[in-house]
């Protein structure tokens, strides 16, 4: 109730109604609103902000093993990280991003990695921050993804500033008259250095004109640059721009290439988008096992839209002999990472006793997992489900 007065599905926004219900569910213990008053009070919207009241919903949500809680305890990391409404502490900090970093939340992850790389609070520790990164990379950051190869090639790039050759190159990249900002100048700089972050940084500027004149050729130029020292980032990058990303014209082999050399390297992204090629046959021959490999090498390394695929692939006997437990599965698996079409169709497994046991309350389970995640059609399903008389 509280969120359908806040103007949901319609309905003319009440914020008095969306206390007062917001207020009573979190009374009786709903996660969900405790972290929406959290919200409220906490940023102050249709409430005077209130940073005990902030507080104190955040932790009562924190502390339940909820799919809301990582959201919780990532906004109480926050606070105490940033003295937003709090005496700053890093160690409170700390403690509240763990506690979301452990249930998979990469903004967290991310904030962890950040503080033990800047020593910021803590003793500077870059193997702590690394791990942390590293699993903010593998659950989807790409500004750790950034700040890992920054890291990395932190070595790389003090040896290029110490060489008096690219001292001078530097030199006069900074103090030419050139209308460039002093930060991309830079960026070029160690590009041409053969900084392989800064090449597939440049390049990324120049596909989406950000900060510089969109150039869809000199975007490429550096991609191949970065790609051929090494970065699967880049690889997969020319593998999408081979399929007419950008405006490029589509060339399916190219595409191929780059897609092999990242999946090759172990980007999960290629090796999804090489199982879909192979699925579907497009530019190849169909090929089924090309396409299984791919998607498992992929959902391996925790790709959620893989498992769904291998899960459709399994259930509905595309090229497989099928195979519900499998399908199952992997359809488990993309729904523990909140892929909300995996969690309907378990809904729906269960729903009709498609290859088990039917169970109404397993199916319901799921069902509302897909609801909260965004599905309509669980939402309908679930209204079938609770009102079987009405067609």
């Amino acid at each position: 109730m509280g969120l359908i007065y806040t103007g949901f599905s319609g309905i003319k926004a009440d914020k008095q109604e969306t206390l007062k219900w917001y207020t009573m569910a979190a009374n009786n213990g709903n996660s969900m609103a405790q972290y929406n008053l959290g919200e409220m009070y906490r940023s102050g919207k249709w409430v005077k902000r209130d940073i005990i009241e902030a507080i104190k919903w955040y932790k009562m949500a924190a502390d339940q093993k909820e799919e809301i809680s990582q959201f919780a305890q990532y906004a109480l990391g926050e606070m105490y990280r940033k003295g937003d409404g709090v005496e700053r502490n890093i160690n409170e900090a700390i403690k509240w991003y763990k506690l979301a970093a452990d249930n998979d939340n990469y903004l967290a992850q991310y904030e962890l990695g950040i503080i033990y790389r800047d020593g910021d609070g803590v003793s500077k520790n870059l193997d702590e921050a690394k791990k942390w990164l590293k699993k903010a990379e593998y659950n989807g950051s790409e500004k750790a993804k950034q700040a890992l190869y920054q890291i990395e090639n932190s070595r790389n790039l003090k040896e290029n500033s110490e060489n008096p050759s690219n001292q001078l190159k530097y030199y006069i990249a900074k103090t030419e008259n050139n209308p460039l900002s002093p930060a991309l100048q830079e960026i070029m700089t160690k590009a041409a250095q053969g900084d392989v972050y800064s090449q597939s940084q440049l390049a990324n500027m120049y596909l989406k004109g950000n900060g510089i004149e969109r150039n869809i050729d000199e975007a490429i130029k550096w991609y191949k640059s970065a790609a051929n020292n090494g970065d699967s980032g880049s690889q997969f990058m020319l593998g999408l721009i081979y399929t007419g990303y950008g405006g490029v014209k589509a060339n399916k082999q190219e595409s191929l290439k780059w897609y092999l050399m990242a999946a090759n390297n172990g980007y999960y992204q290629a090796q999804q988008k090489l199982g879909d090629i192979y699925r579907t046959g497009d530019g190849v021959k169909r090929d089924i096992i090309e396409t299984i490999k791919w998607y498992k090498l992929a959902a391996d390394q925790g790709d959620q839209f893989s498992q769904y695929r291998l899960g459709e692939m399994y259930r509905k006997g595309d090229g497989v002999e099928r195979n519900i437990d499998e399908a199952i599965k992997w359809y488990k698996m993309a729904s523990d990472k909140g892929h909300f079409s995996a969690q309907y169709e378990l809904g729906i497994i269960y729903l009709n006793g498609d290859g088990v046991t039917k169970n109404l309350d397993e199916a319901r389970k799921w069902l509302k997992k897909a609801e909260y995640n965004g599905s309509k059609k669980a939402k309908e399903a679930l209204y079938q489900l609770d009102n079987p008389t009405e067609k």
